[in-house]
């Protein structure tokens, strides 16, 4: 016997023991199934080749490069302004 839910989002929905989760009588799937069609959906993906996979890390490192130079020197005048206004590095 499930619990069932009081909000009009899930209504109709129950939560049996609550640990699963059902909407609208949908079948229940064995875990050897679950595996089986994890196993399917992964078989259709389309994975990166080796290549693409170097290129994109290589592009990553350089805009990872390029934001820490705009935040530093972003930084470096900021520090230099308040500095200035504040009057404090004299």
């Amino acid at each position: 016997m499930g619990v069932f839910c009081i909000s009009r989002r899930f209504e109709g929905a129950r939560f049996d023991n609550f640990a699963r989760f059902q909407v609208g009588g949908m079948a229940k799937t064995t875990p050897f199934q679950f595996i089986q069609q994890v196993r399917s959906e992964v078989a259709k993906v389309t994975w990166p080749s080796r290549r693409e996979t170097a290129i994109t890390t290589v592009m990553v490192f350089i805009m990872v490069f390029l934001a820490s130079m705009f935040f530093f020197v972003a930084d470096q005048i900021l520090n230099w302004g308040i500095t200035f206004l504040l009057g404090a590095g004299s």
